[in-house]
């Protein structure tokens, strides 16, 4: 419905923090993404609805740009780490994984794991 998708559009727009600039925001709406998209035991039927519709809502855009999120030090690592758990998430979408396969999207993440972390004090989120 309607609403879902208001929802999920929000959930981006706050993630991608173009009108809120507090990391703390766009951190929050990742959480929030993460427990709807990532696997959990016996939910997963709510979850492919949630998936398809952030495919529909350009989540992969959003995500991919949040890949490279550096508007606040401290919360780019946390920011990079939720943006890979949701996007692990939302590739059980078939449509999602062909996407991010022919984007080679594997490599970009396997770069940022091997990649030193933004702050020396993030190494346990990174």
């Amino acid at each position: 419905p309607q609403r879902n998708l208001i929802g999920i559009s929000v959930l981006l727009e706050a993630a991608l923090s173009s009108h809120y600039p507090d990391p703390e925001v766009t951190i929050a709406a990742l959480e929030v993404l993460c427990n709807c998209c990532t696997p959990s035991r016996g939910v997963d039927r709510a979850q492919r609805s949630v998936r398809s519709l952030a495919r529909h809502q350009n989540a992969l855009m959003t995500l991919l740009a949040l890949l490279r999120y550096d508007n606040a030090p401290r919360a780019a690592d946390k920011v990079h780490y939720l943006s890979c758990l949701v996007l692990l998430g939302l590739a059980r979408d078939k449509h999602v994984a062909q996407v991010l396969d022919s984007l080679q999207i594997a490599s970009t993440l396997s770069r940022i794991a091997r990649s030193d972390p933004v702050l020396i004090e993030n190494k346990r989120i990174h």
